[in-house]
């Protein structure tokens, strides 16, 4: 029994208490959203080698030039950064699933994970020589990860959190609250008991902190400001196409019924039953009426398109065995192979592939009516589907005119034909493969062709058997 799921076309977003950038007008993740969600995940993956990195270069110091440390620390500080960040990766796969107030958790999480290694540095360069520890320079690192993942003002505010954690530590280990660790033979003299040397780095330092905040950020704002920018003209290009959708729906109904009629009244007239017509008057009422069928042809083909353009989801999602589904196509068409003296040939296994059968079947009438159309007398058309893997490839190949190279990248366009199609066919509407296209690209598909001048085309299609 085939297995039927219904979907809105517009997905629904129910939260009132969303930050602006959070969501766009379709209920999709914004850029900000998503580029937080990005650094974020770039902030966790980068950890992993910091837990790594804090054992190796210590190490390294301590055996390599005889810095005078003692190693426990450091292994229980580069073990805790891989288990913390254990916790972090668990926490970002739950804010990934989740809808309403994403963005703003991911922003809470981006602080605490900034604020968190802000204190594990701290008490690493404590372990390490406090104030005579030469990175000291670290800071300054998590200050440009806060002014990319942060505002302005979280930024500034992470910027007096390395201060105060910093000044705190040279300030109790110069009063000798906290015992200092000693470098040994790495310097001539300590100087952690000098309170001008002491004052003197942390002014440095906290200066070089504010410092990069203000320049990281300034630099931030602007690239957030140029994508603001660029998602709202992606939301106006977005409602355009939906007023261009609406436009040529409407305007394909206004235009169907008058033109039905006028075909209707040329059928009578070429029956002969309103009086009998001479030959000439017989060939301009079938030129007019070859023509209307064209108009009706190009009037379907945008109602169709339309359709597709307007719709971000597929609405029906069913089992559909494509095999039958093109047996019932070629027998729509065979009356088109018959008057153009091809042979029609198909060899597909009969898989169930999850998707939209109505869509489905029109993009094998438009592939397999092209193969017709475009071929050769005496030609033949090859249909042929197989399943792979987690995928059904479908061909549809012909022995027609061909594609010419530079063409393989228009021919998908609308309204697009190509010369050559326009010399053996003069009448087309050149919106076939488009809809085609659209129809792969709103399965989740792939499609691809391949084709010689004067030898033939194969159009290859790759759809998913289960639709995400």
């Amino acid at each position: 029994m085939a297995r039927i799921r219904t979907q809105s076309t517009r997905p629904q977003d129910n939260s009132t208490d969303a930050p602006k950038g959070e969501r766009n007008g379709a209920g999709r993740p914004s850029l900000a959203e998503r580029e937080v969600a990005h650094r974020t995940r770039w902030l966790i993956t980068s950890r992993w080698f910091a837990a790594i990195g804090v054992l190796v270069f210590p190490l390294a110091a301590h055996y390599g030039f005889g810095v005078g440390f003692s190693l426990r620390p450091v292994v229980v500080t580069s073990v805790s950064i891989a288990i913390y960040n254990a916790v972090f990766l668990f926490c970002y796969r739950r804010l990934s699933v989740r809808r309403e107030g994403r963005f703003r958790a991911l922003v809470i999480f981006a602080n605490v994970q900034i604020f968190v290694d802000l204190l594990v540095l701290t008490v690493l360069i404590h372990y390490t020589g406090g104030i005579e520890n030469p990175f000291l320079f670290f800071y300054i690192f998590h200050m440009i990860i806060a002014s990319i993942l942060l505002t302005r003002f979280q930024a500034y505010l992470q910027a007096t959190c390395a201060s105060i954690l910093f000044a705190g530590l040279a300030l109790l280990e110069y009063h000798g609250t906290i015992p200092h660790v000693d470098l040994g033979n790495y310097l001539l003299a300590s100087y952690h008991g000098r309170l001008q040397v002491v004052a003197g780095i942390c002014v440095a330092l906290v200066s070089s902190l504010y410092l990069s905040v203000h320049m990281a950020s300034s630099i931030a704002n602007s690239l957030r400001r140029n994508q603001a920018e660029l998602e709202e003209a992606y939301r106006n290009l977005e409602a355009l196409n939906a007023r261009r959708s609406v436009f040529f729906r409407e305007a394909s109904h206004e235009l169907r019924a008058p033109l039905v009629a006028m075909r209707s009244c040329l059928d009578v007239v070429l029956g002969e039953h309103v009086g009998t017509i001479n030959e000439r008057q017989r060939d301009m009422v079938e030129r007019t009426h070859n023509r209307i069928d064209y108009l009706l042809e190009l009037v379907s083909d945008l109602l169709q398109l339309s359709w597709l353009r307007a719709t971000t989801q597929l609405v029906k999602i069913e089992n559909v065995d494509l095999a039958e589904t093109a047996a019932d196509v070629i027998d729509l068409l065979t009356e088109n192979a018959a008057e153009a003296n091809v042979t029609v040939t198909t060899d597909i296994e009969s898989v169930d592939v999850e998707g939209d059968k109505s869509a489905f079947r029109q993009m094998l009438m438009n592939l397999i009516g092209n193969a017709i159309k475009y071929n050769r007398r005496g030609g033949r058309v090859t249909v042929t589907g197989r399943a792979a893997k987690s995928r059904f490839i479908l061909e549809v190949a012909d022995t027609g005119i061909g594609v010419e190279a530079e063409d393989h990248g228009k021919i998908f366009e609308e309204f697009y034909r190509s010369p050559k199609a326009r010399e053996t066919v003069r009448i087309g509407t050149g919106v076939g493969l488009t809809i085609v296209r659209r129809v792969v690209d709103m399965h989740h598909g792939e499609i691809a062709v391949e084709s010689e001048p004067g030898k033939g085309t194969t159009f290859r299609v790759r759809l998913p058997l289960d639709q995400p």
